[in-house]
């Protein structure tokens, strides 16, 4: 099950070559049950649709509960459409915002 993305904290905010964001993708799961060729074939498919690349290894994380990272860099751009794709409201302002924004 898909949980999270963040910027990768490892890599840093931006590539520093290309200008891309670096960013990590969340699932819940142990990696080590997962069919990690598979799997990454399946993101890096997706991935690609939105411009964007992996750039590492997945690792495991998490500690409640268990998580499976996968790096990967996408122009700001892409970033934005990919945030649009996954969520129905992303980059609306809501009315709570507005409000602490006014004050």
């Amino acid at each position: 099950k898909w949980m999270d993305v963040r910027p990768n904290e490892k890599l840093g905010k931006e590539n520093e070559e290309t200008g891309e964001l670096n960013y990590e993708m969340f699932w819940t799961g142990e990696l080590e049950e997962l069919d990690q060729v598979s799997f990454k074939d399946a993101a890096a498919k997706v991935l690609a649709d939105f411009g964007a690349n992996i750039n590492g290894d997945m690792r495991e994380c998490g500690c409640m509960i268990s998580m499976v990272a996968l790096p990967f860099r996408i122009t700001e751009e892409n970033a934005m459409e990919l945030g649009r794709a996954m969520f129905d409201d992303f980059g609306e302002i809501r009315e709570e915002d507005e409000e602490k924004t006014a004050k």
